[in-house]
């Protein structure tokens, strides 16, 4: 039932994102700020009675502690699963 699932209002509403700046170069800085104003618009207009808390990370050696409700990563492949 959905009250097996907490809300985002309870719950620990937390994202990570993870841009390798290496990995991305010259393009790191806009990506970036193209995606503060897409995730800030996203809950805006789809968690109207929630939030979420987003992280943002710039390097890919970090070590993620439970309570993440996502990951959103880019970065290269050997990078991503070493």
């Amino acid at each position: 039932s959905a009250e097996e699932f907490p809300s985002l209002i309870t719950a620990n509403a937390s994202i990570a994102v993870v841009l390798d700046k290496q990995y991305l170069g010259e393009q790191y800085q806009p990506i970036l700020d193209n995606l503060k104003d897409y995730i800030k618009e996203l809950a805006r207009v789809e968690l109207k009675h929630g939030g979420v808390v987003v992280h943002y990370f710039s390097w890919t050696t970090i070590s993620l502690k439970k309570g993440f409700l996502a990951v959103f990563s880019i970065a290269s492949c050997e990078d991503t699963w070493s």
